[in-house]
């Protein structure tokens, strides 16, 4: 499959039953000193930097959005928690020359779930309902698997075969568990 980097958010893409939470927060990007990377700072409709896991900081989409279309950030974040249920799967460089890795590609498609393009253009996130049972989270440059306290700039460039919204399947996060980091 292949893939490219989208230098806009896509807001009509992003998941359909998270649009409604407030779960949402702007990003800038900021260069990542000595690397070709770019952090994702989340901030508020000031532009003041602010913990993207505080809930007093989280705002709805229509909020990111209309502060996107002034001019004020790259795009919209998610902030994730336990009480959301929903799994962030984060995979880096796994698009090379607009080609989605085939085993990453199926890997994806069988969570049944969201999956999009990830800002940089060379990655994959995938938004799954469940819990993460496994104590690991990442694997260095491979897998980054996050579930509460942390913050994920979503793109709403969806796979065109991923599903519009973020389904439920446990089976699949307990299958990451076990085939990334051997446990549960």
């Amino acid at each position: 499959m292949t893939t490219t980097q989208h230098a806009a958010p896509n807001f009509d893409g992003l998941p359909e039953d998270c649009k409604t939470a407030q779960r949402w927060l702007p990003y800038l990007l900021s260069n990542r000193p000595g690397s070709d990377r770019h952090d994702k700072v989340p901030q508020n409709l000031s532009g003041n930097k602010v913990n993207g896991t505080d809930p007093q900081n989280w705002m709805s989409l229509e909020a990111v959005q209309g502060f996107w279309a002034n001019g004020g950030c790259n795009g919209p974040g998610y902030a994730l928690g336990r009480d959301d249920g929903v799994v962030a799967i984060d995979f880096d460089k796994v698009v090379k020359e607009g080609n989605v890795d085939p085993f990453i590609e199926r890997v994806a498609r069988a969570s049944a779930s969201y999956s999009e393009n990830s800002q940089s253009g060379t990655g994959l996130h995938i938004l799954v309902r469940g819990e993460w049972r496994s104590t690991r989270a990442r694997v260095k440059d491979v897998i980054e698997v996050y579930a509460e306290k942390h913050f994920i700039a979503l793109t709403g460039w969806r796979l065109p075969w991923a599903p519009a919204r973020v389904n439920e399947n446990q089976k699949f996060l307990d299958y990451l568990a076990l085939a990334y980091f051997s446990e549960l």
